[in-house]
């Protein structure tokens, strides 16, 4: 009995580790880059912003990155419940094409 129970506390704390691990890269900052699609309903209000094909949470930053559709952007942040919390957006210049 006393084996079982010392197995189930670890495996208690083995758990509660993973778990906080996968918090912690969850926090960590991630860079997109890629042009912004944004989607707006039938009034013309936005309903979704992706960038590539991450989607970005429409708070004050992600609706400065809605401003730019059709541009090409890298936004940092952090990812929460599968979204990017934006930090930081700039555009990103398109290189020209080189000559031949």
């Amino acid at each position: 009995m006393r084996k079982v129970l010392v197995g189930l506390v670890l495996l208690g704390i083995a758990a509660g580790l993973a778990i906080a691990e996968g918090e912690k890269a969850a926090s960590e900052a991630k860079t997109v880059a890629g042009v912004v699609a944004v989607t707006k309903d039938d009034a013309g209000a936005v309903t979704a912003v992706k960038v590539g094909d991450v989607a970005i949470a429409l708070d004050d930053n992600g609706k400065k990155v809605a401003e730019m559709d059709g541009k090409k952007v890298e936004v940092t942040g952090t990812m929460k419940n599968k979204m990017l919390v934006v930090a930081t957006v700039k555009a990103v210049e398109e290189e020209a094409p080189k000559a031949e």
